[in-house]
């Protein structure tokens, strides 16, 4: 009798451990997960399923392709087909608000996406989105085009996008973001992301407008190289503590680091050739580093006023400086060794 119980103890344990679901690469079709994955550690997991049928869409021809132009359906995970009609889709928009949708998976050869809706001003036509996988072909993420989801927590930006709007993501809860090496045009695409910690910026000649303004817990920005500059895209950021400058910058403009109290030092990167009026001022600032110089670097008046707590500059050698006036007006602990080295320049 104790054989006959083992055996068929065996034989269920084998049936059990067979039935065992296996995990591997997701796709659009699988009905697997995809999770993506912002710097920091954040991370959303997108259910990529069937496609919705095409009923559940108004779409336009567009050239070769068509677009989506709404979603009429009721799904709480929704796949975008590849194609509709055997027609390729090539961009996303939603013009109607949809309370149901959560997770959002746009598969390859979509190469704009605006959630927004293409033809409206209004906020996100998904309030309650919390994952969105992007495919490799995206070029533009549009304007306005996830502004208000404030249940998105984290997102990846394709390597090929090269445009990514105002307020793309204003407002949402993302905590990290990596911007590619790819895109030339980023305007005020993350402002009030109150829950942003980090960013890693690169680019391709791009210049940084406005892009985090009121992103109040924002401590740490990486910027790389294929920056160029930046117009006010910092300041009033009262957690801010580090800030990375790549050799590729050529100029710090007006405001764009002014009254950010915790931000402690600043290494000016060779490849700056002017820093605007006011572009640190009312800063933490103790100390400043201006490498040696590619070219001339002009320091307009004001660019370092009101730093209360700066104390040393450091120039190094090599470095080519006119100054534009009083760039370190009411800086009270400034060393005597400092003021002489900028009364020798």
């Amino acid at each position: 009798m104790k054989r006959v119980i083992l055996a068929v103890l065996i034989v269920f344990l084998a049936v059990s451990c067979s039935g065992k679901k296996e995990t591997g690469t997701a796709s659009a079709s699988s009905g697997e997960n995809v999770t993506t994955k912002s710097s920091g550690g954040s991370t959303a997991t997108v259910k990529a399923g069937t496609p919705a049928p095409a009923s559940d869409f108004n779409v336009e021809l567009y050239g070769d392709g068509v677009i989506i132009t709404d979603y009429t359906g009721n799904a709480k995970n929704l796949t975008i087909p590849a194609t509709i009609e055997d027609l390729p889709v090539v961009q996303v928009g939603f013009n109607s608000l949809n309370n149901n949708v959560e997770q959002v998976f746009i598969p390859e050869g979509v190469k704009g996406v605006d959630l927004r809706g293409l033809y409206t001003n209004k906020r996100a036509g998904f309030p309650n989105l919390r994952a969105v996988s992007l495919p490799n072909t995206l070029e533009s993420i549009f304007e306005a085009a996830f502004d208000g989801c404030i249940n998105l927590k984290s997102i990846t930006i394709p390597p090929n996008v090269t445009y990514i709007g105002n307020y793309a993501f204003r407002g949402t809860g993302i905590q990290s973001i990596v911007i590619p090496a790819s895109v030339n045009k980023m305007l005020e695409a993350f402002k009030d992301c109150k829950n942003l910690v980090s960013a890693e910026i690169s680019g391709n000649e791009l210049k940084l407008i406005n892009s985090f303004s009121g992103c109040d817990n924002l401590k740490t920005i990486i910027i790389n190289e294929g920056v160029i500059g930046i117009w006010d895209g910092f300041s009033r950021l009262k957690n801010l503590e580090t800030i990375k400058l790549p050799d590729s910058f050529e100029f710090i403009g007006e405001n764009a680091f002014a009254d950010c109290p915790n931000l402690k030092a600043v290494v000016i990167p060779k490849g700056v050739e002017y820093i605007q009026k006011n572009a640190f001022s009312n800063s933490g600032l103790t100390e400043v580093t201006i490498s040696k110089t590619d070219a001339l670097l002009t320091i307009y008046a004001g660019a370092f006023s009101d730093c209360q707590n700066l104390v040393t500059i450091n120039f190094e050698e090599g470095a080519t400086i006119e100054f534009k006036g009083g760039a370190f007006l009411n800086c009270p602990k400034l060393s005597l060794k400092s003021q002489a080295a900028i009364r020798g320049r």
